[in-house]
């Protein structure tokens, strides 16, 4: 897929960092996939969330970052829950439910939590 020209065009979207990332709290591996918060001159990546944990990564490029080293995704969510969030998204819970009880091999209740740690993590 190919990436926006402007920079700024690249607010809410997907990319793969193919290089290790740093700030002082830890690093995350070449592969790691970022959500880009803001973009401009500099640029504000967020990680997906942990499944375990909930746990984001935040990464801010303070100086002009080098697009050669992401990989554009594009604006959709990449990744398995892609159709879990379009049901949510369509206000089609239970059928969110019952997708992500099949996907994930969990009970009810434990799809209904995760579709609501969606909902709020998207923003839905």
């Amino acid at each position: 897929m190919k990436k926006p020209k402007l920079v700024r065009d690249w607010k809410n979207g997907y990319v793969k960092i193919l290089k290790e990332v740093k700030n002082h709290y830890g690093s995350m591996p070449p592969g790691t996939i970022f959500k880009v918060r803001h973009s401009g001159i500099t640029v504000d990546f967020e990680s997906l969330p942990c499944g375990c944990c909930g746990f984001k990564f935040s990464y801010h490029d303070k100086t002009k970052y080098k697009f050669d080293d992401v990989e554009w995704l594009g604006y959709d969510f990449p990744g398995e829950d892609k159709e879990i969030i379009l049901l949510l998204k369509k206000d089609k819970g239970i059928e969110a439910i019952k997708k992500a009880r099949d996907q994930k091999g969990i009970n009810l209740r434990q799809a209904r939590d995760y579709c609501i740690n969606l909902r709020k993590i998207h923003r839905i």
